[in-house]
């Protein structure tokens, strides 16, 4: 299925749209949390939500080709925040 379909599929409310997201992009996605974050449950925690995001906030995707690369931003945000969260912990 190409990212416009998963889109249309997701944004429809078809869980398969998800599913299908999910196994074509969780590996890639948790592999690149794990470059920001050192624990793998943190990095794990942060796909889980992408993917939750994505789910009620594809509809805005304005070219749904895109999907790939904006789940990779919505993830490299999520990551920053636990950083930054982390960090004011610390201080």
């Amino acid at each position: 299925m190409r990212d416009r379909e998963v889109v249309a599929s997701i944004v429809a409310g078809d869980p398969a749209g998800l599913a299908e997201a999910y196994d074509k992009y969780a590996s890639v996605l948790y592999s690149y949390s794990k470059t920001f974050l050192r624990e793998p449950a943190d990095a794990a925690d942060v796909v889980h939500d992408t993917f939750v995001i994505a789910a009620g906030n594809l509809d805005r995707l304005r070219d749904p080709e895109r999907l790939r690369p904006w789940l990779y931003a919505v993830t490299r945000n999520l990551c920053l925040r636990k950083l930054r969260a982390e960090k004011a912990v610390a201080a």
